[in-house]
């Protein structure tokens, strides 16, 4: 910290005219009036922004995560930095000037891993300014600012920083803000008072993701998701209809990854390109004709440009900006022949689940989509969606409960389950038998595991 400061004075020395070429004496700038200055900067930016900052708690059973969220609208919206489904929690209660609200979710973006909450408030609330981030210089100070939480008297805490670099796209490349750079929900702020980042730790998923360094997400961005999920949230504050979620997710059904430069060398291929890890059977990639292997080099007559993994990765989530419906066009290399594909965003399949309070969980079979984006290593069982809190699968053990998300139940009460069907079964025959005890065999990883549930304990 005190190199830290040391370096913020000698920047301000800079600007401020003091050349090492002149008398000392003569040149020396007034640093105390300096940080005087700053200080009533720093002050009136506070100001602007603490009526806009709320701590939440999300509350799942005995865990507890605690974050800043941003006030988006005067009639009570609330963007939270994590991404929420109706079953995925308790309770999400929210603070603002000392007052505490129940939030009920409207809308969440599973991309961006960002929730709008509503409360209920008799005086209209101060949303956020949002800025754009694309015009912040390099060297121009910003501060990083979260709501205190309980142990804070739900004060607001900032830090001072400066950006010390961008990317080719714009992107915040290099942040000088210590201290809130990893609070979740921690906003980036000009000396105004106006948002430029938002910390949404998580963001992206495993086939479009798109975040600054630190998991910080410019402004603009933010801004974008904010616009596309309000435009499903009725005056009443209530979610659109059914048609708004027949939509669905965005899907191509394909991985990738920016080509490996040395390997790219080593091959002959162009170092600027994404290189397809595999594609997802019936997907629109596989129907569209591409194949393992092939190198994406320009979309829609743009081509790859970025060198480095990064600002690669950042640049072709930019050109195929997803959307159900929207039509890309793709050129490939495939060995020494050039390949245009042309292919359409589909709905994401949304695979059957099934729920039972008995054991307390959500589970649905393993399919292709999940089996790549996932990471597993079976094909056959069934995977933990949600744990109950307060159910027999979510009684704690340590810090962790009995199950967990994304666990693959491979044996219930000691018969293999291979299918979504096996497991319904299962349950069936648990519940007509009153079975008081099951034995659940799990597999996370490459790591297997039984547990003894203990169902007449259930709540």
């Amino acid at each position: 910290m005190k190199r830290f400061i040391f370096g913020l004075v000698m920047g301000l020395a800079v600007m401020a005219g003091w050349s090492c070429a002149a008398p000392l004496v003569e040149q020396r700038p007034d640093v105390p009036k300096i940080l005087t200055t700053l200080q009533g900067d720093i002050n009136k930016a506070a100001k602007v922004i603490e009526p806009s900052l709320v701590y939440a708690e999300i509350g799942s059973g005995r865990n507890v995560a605690g974050m800043t969220g941003l006030v988006i609208s005067s009639s009570g919206e609330i963007l939270l930095p994590v991404y929420l489904k109706q079953d995925s929690y308790d309770r999400v209660e929210v603070w603002l000037n000392d007052n505490e609200y129940e939030a009920k979710l409207v809308q969440s973006d599973e991309r961006l891993r960002v929730s709008i909450m509503k409360i209920q408030t008799e005086a209209p609330l101060t949303p956020v300014n949002f800025a754009d981030a694309y015009v912040v210089q390099i060297g121009q100070f910003v501060l990083g600012a979260v709501n205190g939480g309980k142990s804070n008297d739900f004060k607001l805490l900032v830090d001072v920083g400066f950006v010390r670099g961008r990317n080719d796209d714009g992107d915040f490349d290099q942040i000088q803000c210590p201290g809130l750079t990893s609070n979740q929900g921690a906003v980036m702020l000009t000396l105004d008072g106006k948002v430029i980042a938002v910390q949404l730790r998580g963001s992206g998923t495993s086939e479009y993701s798109r975040s600054m360094p630190q998991n910080w997400v410019v402004s603009n961005e933010v801004q974008k998701g904010i616009s596309k999920l309000m435009a499903k949230v009725t005056p009443k504050g209530e979610p659109a209809g059914s048609d708004e979620k027949e939509k669905g997710k965005p899907w191509l059904g394909f991985g990738w990854a920016p080509v490996n430069e040395d390997y790219a060398e080593m091959i002959g291929l162009p170092k600027k390109g994404i290189i397809v890890k595999y594609t997802v059977k019936n997907s629109p990639m596989e129907q569209a004709g591409m194949k393992d292997g092939d190198l994406i080099v320009e979309i829609d007559n743009k081509p790859l440009t970025k060198v480095g993994a990064k600002a690669l990765e950042s640049q072709f989530v930019k050109y195929i900006d997803p959307e159900v419906g929207k039509e890309i066009n793709l050129k490939v290399l495939r060995g020494a022949d050039v390949i245009p594909i042309k292919v359409k965003f589909a709905k994401k399949p949304e695979p059957k689940e099934f729920r039972t309070d008995d054991i307390g969980v959500t589970v649905q079979g393993i399919t292709d989509v999940d089996y790549y984006e996932r990471g597993l290593f079976i094909r056959e069982g069934v995977i933990v969606n949600n744990v109950l809190p307060g159910s027999p699968a979510g009684v704690f053990s340590g810090r962790r409960p009995l199950v967990n998300r994304d666990d693959v139940i491979v044996e219930l009460n000691k018969t293999p389950i291979k299918t979504l069907d096996d497991f319904i079964k299962v349950v069936e025959t648990i519940r007509r038998d009153k079975v008081a005890v099951v034995l659940i065999k799990t597999s996370s990883g490459i790591s297997t595991s039984f547990t003894a549930l203990n169902l007449k304990g259930k709540k």
